[in-house]
C-alpha cells in the first residue's frame, strides 16, 4: 500500500508504519491501522517484531464512539493507569533480543531505551528473551527517559512493561 512506510533495518527486516499522511488525513484501514510497530522478516515476510495496532481516542472515528462502545464492548474490562513516555518494544530475532521503537531499530529513542533497559538484571533480560521465544512475542514497554520529557512530569529514567503480544499480523483489536 501507498499509505504504509517501508525501511530497511536491522537485523534483515523490514518496518513497516503507517505513512504522514495517514496520520494527517486519517486515512486508516485494516493495513494502516496494523501497521504500526511491525517489523517483518525482509526474506520471509514473518512477523519478528510486534506492537499494538493504531488505537484512537474516544470519539476519533466510529470504531470508539460511545455507541459502537456501548455494542461492542466485552466485559470484563481491565483500566490500566497511561505513563507518559514513548513506545519502546522488545523481541527475539534469530536468537538475539533486539529493541525497537515504534519503527527503527536503531536511532536516538533506541539508544534512550537500549540505556535503560540496559539497568535490567541479566536474569530479567534472559526471562525476557526465553519467553520472547517460547511465546513467540514481543514485548511493550513505555519508556521514560528524561531526555524525551512528555506531557507527565517525572524524575528519573523508567521503563514500564505492558504488554505481551503476539508475532502475527492479526492481533485482534
Amino acid at each position: 500500500s501507498k499509505l504504509i512506510s517501508v525501511k530497511k533495518t536491522k537485523p534483515n527486516l523490514y518496518s513497516l508504519n503507517f505513512g504522514r499522511n495517514v496520520f494527517r488525513k486519517k486515512l486508516w484501514n485494516d493495513s494502516t491501522i496494523k501497521a504500526r510497530g511491525l517489523f517483518v522478516d525482509a526474506e520471509t515476510g514473518k512477523v519478528r517484531i510486534r506492537s499494538y495496532n493504531k488505537f484512537f481516542n474516544y470519539g476519533e472515528n466510529k470504531y470508539s464512539t460511545r455507541e459502537y462502545i456501548e455494542n461492542n464492548i466485552v466485559y470484563p474490562v481491565i483500566a490500566y493507569e497511561k505513563y507518559n513516555g514513548f513506545l519502546g518494544i522488545a523481541s527475539t530475532v534469530n536468537g538475539k533480543l533486539i529493541l525497537a521503537s515504534k519503527s527503527r531499530t536503531n536511532g536516538e529513542y533506541v539508544d534512550y531505551f537500549k540505556e535503560i533497559f540496559g539497568n535490567l538484571t541479566d536474569n530479567e533480560k534472559k526471562q525476557l528473551k526465553e519467553l520472547s521465544e517460547k511465546y513467540n512475542c514481543s514485548f511493550t514497554f513505555e519508556v521514560m527517559h528524561l531526555s524525551d520529557r512528555h506531557i507527565i512530569a517525572f524524575d528519573k529514567n523508567k521503563l514500564v512493561i505492558l504488554d505481551a503480544i503476539g508475532n502475527t499480523y492479526d492481533i485482534g483489536g
